[in-house]
């Protein structure tokens, strides 16, 4: 990676973009998710690399796959990983999400000696994990409610048809 950088700043590599829009994802804490990309370049001698940038940051490269196969692994290897699917889609999956992936993932379709030409990008969204549990207590609020509610509606009822039983009961005596 650090070569290819040392190589685009030399001008010896040079990077184009594609013309797909972003697409927007969101996710739960500890979700898996798979991101897609999509290209006409991708064939059997394309190297494909995997990249995410928060914010303005520089972008950290993920993973590379060549053909099929991964050579250069993601440090959490167990938990991101990429592959293949097929001639125009490359894949990569990030199991158990944390609020700390979220960003912006691209990758990078660069066929043998030459351009890294960008391809799909999604921007990952994962609710921090604060913020999912306050919106559980709210929704556990929310059933609470529902709970009280109904039971009231039944009491209510019980109520008014063992008055008119009452009632008909003094009636007859």
């Amino acid at each position: 990676m650090v070569l290819a950088l040392l190589l685009c700043v030399v001008g010896l590599l040079s990077v184009s973009g594609g013309s797909q829009a972003t697409l927007m994802l969101e996710a739960e804490p500890g979700d898996n998710v798979t991101l897609h990309c999509h290209s006409n370049l991708i064939d059997g001698s394309s190297y494909i690399h995997w990249f995410k940038q928060i914010n303005t940051s520089a972008p950290e490269f993920l993973l590379m796959l060549y053909s099929a196969h991964e050579i250069i692994p993601h440090h959490d290897f167990l938990r991101i990983t990429g592959f293949v699917n097929n001639s125009t889609t490359v894949s990569l999956i990030i199991r158990e999400v944390r609020s700390a992936d979220s960003g912006l993932y691209f990758c990078g379709i660069q066929r043998r000696h030459g351009n890294l030409t960008i391809s799909s990008a999604t921007l990952l969204q994962v609710k921090d994990q604060e913020a999912h549990e306050a919106e559980e207590a709210e929704e556990g609020e929310g059933s609470s409610f529902n709970i009280f509610f109904i039971l009231t509606v039944i009491f209510g009822v019980a109520t008014v048809v063992l008055s008119a039983l009452l009632i008909l009961l003094k009636a007859r005596k």
